[in-house]
Parts: structure tokens; sequence; C-alpha cells
């Protein structure tokens, strides 16, 4: 059974446009632990023992867009965050083929679905509000899972990892470098009855002498390039790499370096100026 969350956190403030916080997400996401987006503001939280002001400033004074744009840093005290989440979570309707739902929220539109997710919406990241998510979900769903094996890198709260289960998959391999991700997409495996995922603490470099038939990398720009040799030498032949949680913009750097690895460009999402990209080995 997992935790509850109670640590203290430092919480970053940034007064700033939707599209300006997509880039301070897009550039943060590997020191913060979780965002919140308003309108014109855009949270950010971080637990205090790991918040290292300078390290924040480098990274953003990285980005010219970002040098100008003034943040404010506050402390917050312990608190039920499990709670506080499990307030702020809606329904993802991802109509007709996938409903994402927490265990309070009402199951009368379930038959409505090809498929129902329920989670424990906890602090991990993918709980299926975002775009980069809900590409992943609808470029999965264009592919053939039936008795194939998967490998979620950065699975998060494991809803890609379930879908895959939910598709047909015969064998889904998780991945993640946060503990607590791990608890959660554990946790959201239990909830689904999906036993056929094997999740692991840790990044692919670790991960022993397996090959998959489909691999799906959520993550970010930078970690994909690094690790785009582990994922090629992964991958079956004819298999398929779904991947995403970068700009529109970034592919004219990704192509590249998937071409030079031999895999074939299949298909583009795009969302909100992100996108997910579709390869076959």
């Amino acid at each position: 059974m997992s935790t509850i969350k109670t640590h203290e956190y430092i919480q970053i403030t940034w007064k700033a446009l939707p599209n300006l916080q997509e880039i301070i997400i897009s550039v943060l996401t590997d020191i913060v632990e979780s965002f919140e987006q308003k309108e014109h503001i855009l949270h950010a939280y971080i637990p205090a023992t790991d918040f290292e002001e300078m390290k924040l400033k480098n990274i953003l004074n990285q980005y010219k867009i970002l040098e100008s744009i003034p943040y404010e840093v506050t402390y917050i005290p312990t608190q039920n965050w499990n709670q506080l989440w499990e307030k702020q979570f809606d329904p993802v309707h991802l109509h007709p083929y996938l409903l994402i739902r927490a265990t309070h929220h009402s199951g009368e539109s379930d038959m409505k679905y090809d498929h129902v997710i329920q989670i424990q919406p906890k602090m991990a990241f993918g709980t299926g509000h975002h775009e980069t998510t809900q590409m992943m979900l609808k470029a999965m769903k264009s592919l053939n899972f039936n008795n194939k094996t998967v490998l979620d890198v950065g699975c998060g709260s494991g809803i890609l990892s379930i879908y895959a289960s939910l598709l047909g998959a015969k064998k889904v391999t998780a991945l993640d470098i946060d503990t607590w991700s791990i608890e959660n997409a554990q946790e959201n495996a239990l909830l689904n009855h999906i036993s056929n995922i094997e999740i692991y603490l840790g990044s692919i470099e670790t991960l022993d002498n397996q090959f998959f038939d489909i691999i799906l990398a959520n993550i970010n720009r930078n970690v994909i390039i690094a690790q785009l040799k582990e994922y090629l030498s992964r991958l079956n032949a004819k298999g398929f790499l779904l991947i995403s949680g970068f700009f529109d913009c970034d592919t004219d750097i990704i192509d590249p370096q998937t071409a030079r690895q031999s895999l074939t460009f299949i298909k583009k999402i795009v969302q909100n100026e992100w996108a997910c990209c579709v390869y076959q080995k």
C-alpha cells in the first residue's frame, strides 16, 4: 500500500501565458515534481529538501525567452498532497476509445467507451490530461498490440502500460526513475486488474537483455535523443517506437537523429504545439 505524500514543498510561481507555461514545463520537467496550470499562472512544486535555486536559475538562463520572466518562491508546509491532488482530478474523455477516471467518479459513462482506466490520481506524471499523454494514447490506438511485448520508458502513473495491456499486449515492462511513480503505477495496475505488467525502478540502461515489439517513451527531447541508441538496440525488427514529451518544433532536431538510427518515420500527431511521433525499425 502506498504511503501518503506529506513532504514540505517549495512552490515556484510564474505569471505567464499558456504558451510560455508549456516552455517552462518542458525545460524544468527533470527537476520539478509536479505542475499546476491556470489561465495566466503556473505553479511548480519541488520537495523542499531537493530545491536548489541556483540550479533553477541556470536552467532558465539557457533560454532567452525565459530570462526576463520573474518568478516567486514560496515555502509550502506539510499537508496531505494526495488528498489535494484527488480533489482537482477531472475525468479524461477520449471518446469513443478511452475514458480515464478516478475511483471516486461515477461509472455511468463506462459503457460508452471501448476501454476504461481507473487511476488513483496522485502526483505521478501521466494522468491523461496533458497533450503528450493523450497523443501517445491516440497513437497507440492505431497500432496492433495483440500478443506484443511492450516497453514503457518513464511510465509515471502507468497509464500507457495499462492501455497497452488492454489493447492486447502479451507482456509490458514499465520503467521509471522516480520511486513515487513506481508505487503509483503498481497501484493503478492492481486497480485495473492488470497482471502482465512488470514495473521496475531505474532507467533503460539498467534493464537486462530484453527485446520489445513496441517501445513507448513520453519523456522529453533531450532524454529521448540521449537514449535513442538504447531504444533501437532493444527494438525488434519491424518494431515501433512512439515518442512524445517535446514541442512540434523539436522534431527538426529529433528526426535527423532517428534517421541516423535507421528508423523510418510513420506519422506525427500535433496538439497545442506538442508533438508525438511514430517510427518503425
